[in-house]
């Protein structure tokens, strides 16, 4: 028989809990109104209780930031560009990041770009790039009150694009696109004659044995971009903004609120 004294051996589990993040009052899509806050807490679970940021489903939040530390991003005063899908995410150490997304749409008049552009086919291409929240109406307009019988018009992606194959001399005239929606209205309208450029090019089009013609675009970004941009960043890039002076020279802006 052993006298031996008995070893024991002691052994500590600690079991640690994945994170998990809910974000408080919790709805799939937040409808606010321009000029209201914007206040999304996040709760964090988990042990240890996990590290949170918040950020914004493929663009940079409003402020710039790519993320914003915590619980809690609040914005003072929204607008139209507030809009987005704003995603929580936690992680502390344990398993995967956990993360719960809301879809955040303002309420806003119609904002409206202009866009025009003859192809080296010979189709001249008029883009009216729309913004707005709720669903928005656009229409086209000539300042003879008729478009072309040639003018074909599609819609895609908050793009509504008017087409003219073979443009002529009569085709040259003031283009005006409307946009409305409950909260207001845009309209945004455009000179072709004023672009010396564009009309040689159609002029000469018509003319017997023709050289081809090369394309003539007024703006060097497309117009999903150009929507995105802020006032200051066109006034604090010399090379779009030169290309853009015949465009907004000739386009007139009205919004006007519906009560």
């Amino acid at each position: 028989v052993s006298t031996s004294p008995a070893m024991i051996q002691e052994h500590r589990i600690e079991i640690r809990d994945a994170a998990s993040v809910q974000i408080q009052d919790y709805q799939e899509t937040l409808v606010k109104d321009e000029g209201e806050s914007l206040d999304l807490v996040c709760q964090g679970f988990g042990d240890p209780l996990p590290e949170m940021h918040w950020y914004r489903e493929n663009r940079l939040l409003p402020d710039g930031n790519r993320k914003v530390q915590g619980e809690r991003l609040y914005y003072s005063t929204i607008t139209r560009k507030h809009s987005g899908i704003y995603t929580c995410s936690g992680t502390n150490g344990f398993g995967t990041p956990s993360t719960q997304s809301v879809e955040v749409l303002v309420r806003s008049p119609p904002e409206v770009l202009l866009h025009h552009e003859l192809k080296e086919d010979h189709e001249l291409k008029l883009t009216c790039a729309v913004k707005g929240y709720p669903e928005v109406t656009v229409s086209w307009s000539k300042d003879n009150g008729e478009l072309p019988e040639r003018a074909d018009i599609l819609d895609s992606g908050g793009k509504h694009i008017l087409r003219i194959s073979d443009p002529s001399d009569g085709d040259i005239g003031v283009y005006k696109c409307s946009a409305e929606n409950s909260i207001g209205v845009a309209e945004a309208s455009i000179d072709l004659a004023e672009n010396e450029k564009l009309v040689q090019s159609i002029t000469s089009s018509s003319e017997e044995n023709s050289k081809p013609l090369s394309t003539t675009q007024d703006t060097v970004k497309s117009v999903d971009e150009l929507l995105d941009l802020e006032p200051q960043e066109l006034n604090h890039s010399p090379r779009m903004y030169s290309s853009l002076v015949p465009l907004v020279l000739s386009c007139t802006l009205y919004i006007q609120l519906l009560y």
